[in-house]
C-alpha cells in the first residue's frame, strides 16, 4: 500500500504524462475520468478524483504537483478537510476484490494518516470533514432489507477508529419501497455545524423509486449521539445542506430550484426562497454568512451561481455536458466539462483556472502509417485527439456536425477518416452514419441507411477501397414481417456515393458487428444472436458462416470436457479481427480459448487458452475485448474486462507461432476498450474506460 506522496518535478509541465507508470510503459495519455473535485480552503489547490488515481493542482500555475493513490485508482469521490493545521484528504475506493476502503492524506507532508475501520455495510459516494478535521463521516449506502436501519458512521479521523453510527428506520423517515420491498438511496448530502457539535443528513432516494425524493433532514447532536430533530417539509428532495458560519441556520437546496432556511435554536423554518429555477441547488455558506448556490440544470448543460439572499445571478457557465461539479466555501465553483476542468471564484470575472482534460474515454486507436502519430476517438468528443508519440502533446481536431466518433482509420496514402452519427439532431442519428477525412471541416460522405443503426460496434471503414460498412440494428422483437431490411448488412460505395452491396436474409437478429478485412476485400458481420458470417465484398457473396465448434479433437477435446464441468454456455466463437495479410481471423470462444482461424485452409491456425482469473469468489474465465494482430503478422494482443480480483487489468502479447503468453501488461484498472499496433510492432497503445492510453515498449519481448 502507498504510504507517501511524491512531490513530482515540476519544471516540464508535461512531464505527468510519465508520473507512476507501470512497468514497460513509455508513457500514459489523458489523465483519467474525472470523478470528483475539491478546491482547498484558500482557493491555491486543486484535488481530482479520476480513476487513475488522484491529481493534485497548483491552480495559480495550473500545474499538477503529484499524483496519487495509483495502486488501485478507480476513485469514487475525496473530501477536503477545512482546518489550516489538517490539510487532509479522504479519498474513497475500493480495492482489488470490490471491498471499499476510505484512507486520509496529509497533502502537505504527503503522508498517510490514516485507514477507516471499515464498517459490514457499504458506504455511499459521499464523504465530509468536521471543520475541526476530527470527524470524518459517511452515509450507508447499497439497497436494504425493509426496516433496516439507514445509518451515518462517524470515524476518528486522525486513527481511523470508528467512532459512532447515527441510526433511522425507514419507517421513520419514509423512504419509499418498490414492489420487490426494497428501498434505494442515492448519495444523499450531510453537512457539520461550524462548532463540530451537530451533523444533518439527509438521504434522497433515488429515482428507481416511484415515490421520488425524500422530505427530511435527519440532526443529529455527535456528542451525545441522539438525534436532536427531524425537518419536514422538502415534497420536492433536498440536493444539499449548509450550517451558516454563526451556527443559526442550516439551509437546504432542493432538487427543483427551492431553498429553505431553518433556524437552528427552534428547529423552525426561518424563511423560504422561490424557485430559481430547474436547478439541482448545491448551497454553501461563505465565511462572511453569505449564503450562495450553485444551481445544475436538469439536463446537465448549464450550472449558474446565485446570491441567494438577493436572487442575484452571479455567474453562468454552459457547455455541451457537464460531467462533475463541487460549490464549497460559498466561494470556488469546480466543474469538469469536455475538455477542460474549471474553476470559478465569487468577485473573479474569469475563470480561476482551467485545466486541460481528456473527455471520455478513448474507444478506437489508430496509429499513423509513420508511427508518429496515434489518433484517438472519444465518443463524447465529436472529434479526434492527436498524440505526439515522441513529445506526448496533444491536438484535439473537432469535426462538424458534432458527432458521436466510432470508427478511426488510417489509409495507406498516410490520410486518416472519422465515421461518426451526428449529436445535434437527435431525431436523425438512428439512420444517418458520416466519414470525414481528417482536417476538412465537412463530411465527404453521409449514408442513410433504410432501417435503424445499431451499436457504435457495427461500422466499419476501409480506407483501401474506399468503403463504408454498417448493419440493421433493429432488434428481432421489433422486426417488421417480411421487411427485407431485417438484420441487413450495407456496404457503402464512399467515392462514387451508392450503395456497393446490401446483404440481407442471412442473419436472424439485429445487427451488432462489422470489421472489414485490411484490404477491404472481406467483411465480417455479427448479430445480437451470436451468428457470425464471412462476406466477400468484391463479389457481393457470402464466404461462409463460422461454425460453433471447430476444432474438438485430441486434447483440445478433453481440455473443453474439464471446463465444462466447471463452467456453462460454452462453445460459441466471436470473431473479432483480421490479421494484417487478411487470411486469418482472431476471436473467442466463449470458453477460455483465443482461436487464430485461417480463412484458405479452413483451419486453426493457432488456439490460445486464456489463464483463468482466481479470486476470494471463485474461479472465472476473464472476458477478452479487444483483440489485434501485429503488422507483422507474428503476435497477438488482447484486452480484458476487469474481474473481481483483478488490482489492474491485464494486456496480453502472445507469439502466433508458438502460442506462447510472451508478456502480461498491468496499468489500467478497469476494462480495455481499444488496441493498436505502432506499424514497426514495437509499440503497443491500449485504451481504457479509465479514461487513459498507456503506450507499452514491446521491444525487448520481440
Amino acid at each position: 500500500m502507498q504510504k507517501t506522496i511524491q512531490i513530482q518535478d515540476m519544471s516540464d509541465r508535461d512531464a505527468f504524462t510519465t508520473w507512476r507508470l507501470p512497468q514497460d510503459t513509455i508513457a500514459r495519455f489523458g489523465q483519467g475520468q474525472v470523478i470528483d473535485l475539491a478546491v482547498s480552503p484558500d482557493g491555491t489547490c486543486l484535488a481530482v478524483g479520476s480513476w487513475v488515481g488522484v491529481w493534485w493542482y497548483e491552480l495559480s500555475t495550473c500545474t499538477p504537483i503529484t499524483l496519487f493513490e495509483t495502486d488501485r485508482g478507480m476513485i469514487d469521490c475525496i473530501a477536503l478537510c477545512s482546518a489550516t493545521e489538517k490539510p487532509w484528504l479522504a479519498i474513497l475506493n475500493s480495492d482489488s476484490n470490490g471491498n471499499q476502503v476510505v484512507k486520509v492524506w496529509n497533502v502537505q507532508t504527503g503522508n498517510l494518516v490514516a485507514v477507516m475501520d471499515m464498517p459490514p455495510k457499504p458506504i455511499r459516494d459521499l464523504l465530509c470533514f468536521s471543520p475541526s478535521g476530527q470527524w470524518l463521516a459517511a452515509i450507508r449506502g447499497g439497497i436494504a432489507e425493509p426496516n433496516a436501519e439507514c445509518a451515518v458512521y462517524i470515524w476518528h479521523a486522525a486513527t481511523g477508529t470508528l467512532y459512532t453510527e447515527l441510526k433511522d428506520v425507514p419507517e421513520e423517515i419514509g423512504l419509499p419501497n418498490d414492489e420487490n420491498g426494497q428501498f434505494y438511496n442515492s448519495p444523499g448530502t450531510l453537512t457539520f455545524s461550524h462548532d463540530n457539535r451537530l451533523l444533518a443528513w439527509c438521504i434522497t432516494p433515488s429515482a428507481l423509486a416511484s415515490a421520488g425524493f425524500a422530505d427530511f433532514i435527519s440532526v443529529w447532536d455527535i456528542t451525545t449521539c441522539e438525534r436532536i430533530t427531524r425537518l419536514m417539509g422538502h415534497p420536492e428532495g433536498v440536493q444539499s445542506l449548509s450550517f451558516s458560519p454563526c451556527g443559526q441556520f442550516l439551509a437546504a437546496g432542493g432538487v427543483k430550484g427551492t431553498v429553505q432556511i431553518w433556524d437552528t435554536s427552534t428547529w423552525q423554518l426561518h424563511q423560504t426562497y422561490p424557485s430559481f429555477g430547474d436547478y439541482l441547488m448545491n448551497v454553501s455558506y461563505a465565511p462572511d454568512g453569505t449564503l450562495r448556490a450553485a444551481g445544475i440544470s436538469l439536463d446537465e448543460r448549464t450550472v449558474a451561481m446565485w446570491d441567494v439572499g438577493h436572487r442575484e445571478k452571479l455567474y453562468v457557465f454552459e457547455n455541451w455536458e457537464i460531467e462533475s461539479s463541487r460549490f464549497s466555501h460559498g466561494m470556488y465553483l469546480a466543474l469538469k466539462s469536455d475538455f477542460e476542468v474549471n474553476i470559478k471564484t465569487v468577485g473573479d470575472t474569469n475563470a480561476l483556472s482551467v485545466l486541460s482534460w481528456e473527455l471520455g474515454y478513448p474507444h478506437s486507436l489508430v496509429f499513423s502509417h509513420d508511427g508518429k502519430t496515434l489518433c484517438a476517438g472519444y465518443r463524447n468528443f465529436g472529434g479526434v485527439v492527436l498524440w505526439d508519440v515522441a513529445s506526448h502533446s496533444s491536438q484535439r481536431v473537432p469535426v462538424e456536425p458534432r458527432c458521436y466518433t466510432y470508427v478511426i482509420s488510417a489509409a495507406p496514402t498516410g490520410k486518416l477518416y472519422i465515421a461518426g452519427t451526428p449529436m445535434e439532431t437527435p431525431n436523425s442519428w438512428e439512420d444517418i452514419l458520416l466519414l470525414w477525412e481528417l482536417g476538412q471541416s465537412k463530411p465527404i460522405t453521409e449514408l442513410t441507411v433504410p432501417g435503424e443503426l445499431s451499436g457504435w460496434s457495427a461500422k466499419a471503414h476501409s480506407p483501401t477501397m474506399n468503403l463504408l460498412a454498417c448493419g440493421n440494428g433493429t432488434d428481432v422483437e421489433d422486426w417488421r414481417e417480411n421487411d427485407p431490411e431485417n438484420g441487413a448488412v450495407y456496404v457503402w460505395d464512399v467515392a462514387h456515393g451508392k450503395m456497393r452491396h446490401i446483404f440481407r436474409g442471412k442473419h436472424t437478429d439485429g445487427i451488432n458487428f462489422v470489421k472489414f478485412s485490411p484490404d477491404g476485400t472481406r467483411l465480417i458481420s455479427r448479430d445480437t444472436d451470436g451468428t457470425n458470417r464471412l462476406w466477400d465484398v468484391m463479389c457481393g457473396e457470402e464466404i461462409g458462416e463460422f461454425p460453433g465448434n471447430f476444432m474438438m479433437h485430441g486434447d483440445d477435446y478433453d481440455h473443453y470436457e474439464a471446463l465444462a464441468e466447471r463452467f456453462e454456455d460454452l462453445g460459441a466463437f466471436t470473431p473479432q479481427v483480421f490479421s494484417s495479410c487478411g487470411n486469418l481471423i482472431a476471436g473467442e470462444f466463449s470458453d477460455d480459448r483465443i482461436v487464430v482461424w485461417d480463412i484458405e485452409q479452413c483451419e486453426a491456425r493457432v488456439t490460445i487458452h486464456k489463464p483463468l482469473v482466481v479470486s476470494n469468489t471463485g474461479t472465472s474465465i476473464p472476458s477478452v475485448d479487444p483483440i489485434e494482430f501485429s503488422p507483422c503478422g507474428q503476435y497477438l494482443a488482447y484486452g480484458e474486462v476487469w474481474e473481481c480480483g483483478a488490482e489492474k487489468v491485464p494486456v496480453r502479447l502472445w507469439d502466433i507461432g508458438t502460442g506462447e503468453n510472451i508478456a502480461t501488461f498491468l496499468g489500467h484498472p478497469t476494462d480495455i476498450q481499444c488496441l493498436a499496433f505502432s506499424p514497426d510492432s514495437t509499440i503497443l497503445a491500449s485504451g481504457s474506460f479509465d479514461g487513459t492510453i498507456l503506450l507499452w515498449d514491446l521491444t525487448s519481448y520481440l
